[in-house]
């Protein structure tokens, strides 16, 4: 298996990813003046890749033929494995005290994102070798990753039906990669690899530091529109808005923009411990290499949702989508509805589909008193207790109503 030790070095350090579905019990607070909500959510998932196998790669074990043979058949052109996890502290003032209309609002959070999308080549020459495309080509198009970390202040201006802030983000971490074209031909006897690839490889200096020379610094825009506004039985509304909108600045990027051919024959054994040593000779390279400061479009995310209906009515119905930039995720869709067991206790219940997996069932459960807005949601019920599950997640989020 020739090629493993290129892929290894390439994809296999971020073989992780994610999706998240908003449960903010911001959204149930209407008569509320003050608040402060906590909010934390983490979720793993892939496209065709179960949790127990997605677990071997930070637990260890042994994977066999079979296994591998029962993840091929799963496979599509395209697929993604991803982890990620966030957790955000917000203080909202509804008074209007900003032009006598606008309150005020602040919040602290932290948010990790690792995602990885691959062609079905890229899996079965990883762990089957080359050996299994004998006079054929390994498909590279498309495949990518991106590693994130950040810790963020946000300010702005907020309304019950209006929010917009500004939001500085000190960045940890900001790797991304993506093939645009490039493949891998393998001879008949799988002994010798000729390959092209044209794409990019950015990484920004790692820091530790809230404040560092990594930085981004955004729009956050929302915007609450009551779907019928003379009806006032019905609290229905739809949420709609978009966060990361700016730029970020990255110190010391290393850049690396690919326009390269090779011809690859084997590799000694000695190499393979020197990380400096090219693994793959005779290198016809027309890239670019560079350090360098860099200014570019921050990873956004933008979402739509629909929650409430009558109030008196037992059953109310939800939907949404969200979209992230620059983080190999599918556009995510969702459905589902909430029965009102009692003016104080909801369950509900969403189906998905896309982001960084395929369908998922989650439910969620919230409780409302005169002074806390609780709620625990799953992504993926399921995963929680079987590791066959191709994804799992947790949502929880608690609001303090201040006045």
């Amino acid at each position: 298996m020739r090629v493993v030790n290129f892929y290894i070095l390439f994809f296999l350090p971020i073989i992780s990813s994610a999706q998240l579905l908003n449960n903010s019990c911001l959204f149930y607070s209407d008569s509320a003046k003050q608040v402060l909500n906590l909010q934390g959510q983490g979720y793993i998932g892939s496209s065709h890749m179960p949790l127990e196998f997605i677990r071997l790669f930070y637990d260890g074990g042994f994977i066999d033929d079979n296994t591998i043979e029962t993840l091929s058949s799963n496979l599509n052109g395209l697929n993604r494995t991803g982890l990620e996890s966030s957790a955000n502290l917000s203080y909202i003032n509804y008074n209007p005290l900003v032009a006598k209309k606008y309150g005020y609002y602040v919040n602290v959070s932290t948010l990790f994102s690792g995602g990885v999308e691959y062609t079905n080549d890229v899996f079965r020459s990883i762990f089957q070798g080359n050996s299994s495309y004998k006079g054929e080509r390994i498909n590279l198009q498309q495949s990518g990753l991106h590693l994130r970390s950040y810790r963020s202040f946000e300010g702005g201006i907020v309304n019950k039906k209006f929010k917009v802030g500004l939001c500085y983000s000190s960045i940890q971490t900001e790797i991304n990669s993506q093939i645009y074209n490039g493949g891998i031909d393998v001879s008949t006897n799988a002994t010798d690899l000729t390959g092209n690839l044209n794409g990019y490889y950015t990484r920004s200096n790692p820091s530790s530091s809230p404040l560092n020379k990594n930085w981004g610094l955004t729009l956050n825009f929302e915007i609450i529109n009551k779907i019928n506004s003379s009806d006032s039985s019905s609290n229905a509304k739809i949420i709609a808005g978009i966060n990361g909108l700016g730029i970020q600045h990255l110190s010391n990027c290393r850049n690396l923009y690919l326009d390269t051919s090779f011809n690859y024959s084997g590799v000694a054994i000695f190499d393979l411990s020197d990380l400096d040593s090219p693994s793959i000779t005779n290198l016809n390279i027309d890239s670019l290499a560079s350090i360098s400061n860099q200014i570019n479009a921050f990873p956004f995310e933008l979402y739509v949702h629909k929650i409430g209906g009558k109030k008196e009515a037992k059953f109310h119905s939800c939907y949404g989508l969200r979209y992230r930039s620059s983080s190999n995720y599918n556009i995510l869709l969702y459905a589902g509805g909430e029965y009102h067991i009692k003016k104080s206790f909801t369950i509900g219940s969403i189906v998905s589909f896309g982001g960084y997996s395929g369908f998922n069932h989650g439910f969620y459960f919230r409780h409302q008193s005169k002074k806390f807005i609780s709620a625990i949601g799953t992504n993926n019920l399921i995963g929680l207790f079987w590791n066959q599950s191709n994804a799992t997640g947790i949502n929880l989020s608690l609001s303090y109503i201040i006045e």
